[in-house]
């Protein structure tokens, strides 16, 4: 017999869960919070930093699957679970991506964003360019970046120290990203020639990113709102990371970020969000539309 999801959560996806977790949090409002505090302690997740919605909207998926319909019993479920408490952690965490996702930002960042970078450090003399991708999910946008740097640079390329640090919350993901490991499906929007040239395919529909590649970038376990971070940047990576966070982690982060940017550098946020907080009056646009911003 196929199982039946509980009442709450049927109505949540069929008539759109954005506008009826609040109607489910509200009934259950005293174990949500709750449960959020088991979540902070027993899971390691940050709730305070994540708007509501999200977590309920993760939570409602092992709802489902363990077959249980409120917030009191699924916060006992973790409390004596340890097994349950990483499942869970997964799905806080997940992050589905690929190879040079919006296109257009890719385009600015090849032909405008590294050669501006190249050249303000060729007048200071320097040789060393730092990248940080925050939130590097399983690694695509990193080896983007970094086959972005080759075909930018071209046999310039070797004058240069392009270091590539990557940090992302969930540890099964860094793993991943460290074998550099793909399938088909992560290059629908990447160009045949870069996949000729900075990939081999290992297995049918699997391909692996070159050590060329991959010896620039450095991928790490790390939460962005809460662990220190790294220093002297040049070039920030931080695209729909943050879109459920709450108001407040981001304008701190964004804060953050801006203090660890050296001068001259670059933040790129995703498409969908919108730079908050003090930062606002710090950062120079770069690039409205593909939301690029300078410290100056």
């Amino acid at each position: 017999m196929k199982r039946r999801k509980p009442e709450f959560l049927s109505r949540a996806i069929n008539n759109g869960f954005q506008e009826q977790s609040t109607m489910v949090i509200a009934k259950d409002i005293q174990n949500f919070i709750k449960l959020k505090e088991i979540i902070t302690k027993h899971v390691g997740f940050q709730c305070a930093h994540y708007s509501d919605s999200f977590i309920a909207r993760r939570v409602s998926t092992r709802l489902y699957t363990t077959h249980i319909d409120n917030y009191g019993d699924y916060g006992k479920l973790l409390e004596d679970n340890p097994e349950e408490r990483e499942l869970l952690n997964k799905e806080l965490t997940i992050n589905v991506t690929n190879f040079f996702r919006d296109a257009t930002m890719w385009q600015v960042f090849r032909d405008q964003i590294i050669p501006i970078v190249a050249n303000l450090k060729k007048k200071k003399g320097q040789k060393s360019i730092r990248v940080w991708s925050a939130g590097c999910s399983s690694g695509e946008e990193a080896i983007s970046i970094a086959i972005s740097f080759f075909e930018a640079l071209g046999e310039s390329f070797c004058g240069f120290r392009v270091a590539i640090v990557c940090t992302d919350i969930n540890p099964s993901v860094i793993e991943l990203a460290k074998q550099g490991l793909y399938e088909e499906q992560r290059f629908f929007e990447t160009e045949p020639l870069y996949k000729e040239r900075y990939f081999e395919k290992v297995d049918h529909e699997i391909y692996k990113a070159k050590n060329e590649v991959m010896d620039l970038i450095q991928f790490n376990v790390g939460d962005i709102l809460t662990d220190p971070k790294p220093a002297n940047i040049d070039i920030i990576f931080c695209r729909n990371t943050v879109i459920y966070f709450s108001l407040v982690a981001k304008s701190k982060l964004y804060e953050e970020f801006y203090s660890c940017l050296n001068s001259d550098g670059f933040f790129i946020m995703g498409k969908t969000e919108v730079l908050q907080g003090p930062a606002r009056d710090k950062f120079q646009i770069f690039d409205p539309r593909e939301r690029v911003y300078v410290k100056e």
